[in-house]
């Protein structure tokens, strides 16, 4: 399929490409575009291109997985879909589970309403935060968890 080879290219695992493969689209020009929803309207798109990658500063959120909100044991947030792709190449058996996982990216700038949305969505999910370990990922993992306890901080 046109999809797994763009991925297969990049090394992703096939088992991971097939995880993920309903939760992307594919471009005429090859670009794999993961697209950001909000209130169920498409707003903005992750596009990654053998060029560059760009990964949107929107209130919209890319979901993967969770298709029954209420059965989701484990929510992980991603600053980028990629990202997510990544990590479950280096961590496959998390996605073991598909029934009770849900994979979020809330793009470069999070916002305190993607939190709200993801803390009714998903009441019954243990909050995984993946973030880089620059200090724009240390903070954003702070405000996140803060945000996701009801509380804030200026940084």
């Amino acid at each position: 399929m046109m999809y797994s080879n763009a991925l297969e290219r990049k090394g992703y695992r096939k088992d991971v490409i097939e995880f993920f493969e309903p939760y992307y689209n594919i471009s005429a020009d090859g670009t794999i575009r993961f697209p950001y929803h909000l209130n169920k309207q498409g707003v903005e798109a992750e596009r990654v291109s053998n060029q560059r990658t760009f990964v949107p500063n929107s209130q919209g959120l890319w979901e993967a997985a969770g298709e029954i909100p209420i059965l989701v044991r484990n929510l992980f947030i991603f600053s980028s879909a990629l990202e997510s792709l990544t990590f479950f190449h280096f961590y496959p058996n998390k996605l073991k589970t598909r029934e009770q996982l849900a994979i979020v990216s809330l793009g470069l700038v999070p916002g305190k309403t993607q939190v709200k949305y993801l803390q009714n969505k998903y009441p019954n999910a243990k909050v995984h935060l993946i973030f880089d370990s620059t200090i724009l990922g240390k903070i954003i993992d702070c405000k996140l968890a803060l945000w996701f306890k009801n509380k804030d901080a200026q940084f």
